[in-house]
């Protein structure tokens, strides 16, 4: 019986961590929008100038970084959810 516990707690724990794995997700988006901001930036620097393509990067940046926050509050209150016994 000992050992049914201890596989049911270990599984709480893993369904608690799955969700932490969409921050790869968010890491490489923001990879992606800074990667194609230097790319845009490169080919058109009036960009720079109107502060048009900054701008964008980071409000898109923001709204993937939303995206993990979402993740880790998931996260934790799984956590909280299945440990509440």
């Amino acid at each position: 019986m000992l050992f049914y516990a201890i596989i049911i707690i270990g599984l709480k724990y893993l369904a608690a961590g799955i969700p932490i794995t969409s921050l790869t997700g968010v890491a490489i988006g923001i990879g992606i929008i800074f990667g194609c901001a230097i790319l845009s930036l490169a080919r058109n620097s009036i960009g720079v100038i109107n502060d048009i393509i900054p701008r964008w990067s980071f409000i898109a940046m923001s709204l993937v970084e939303v995206l993990g926050f979402i993740a880790i509050i998931f996260s934790f209150l799984l956590l909280l959810a299945l440990f509440r016994v």
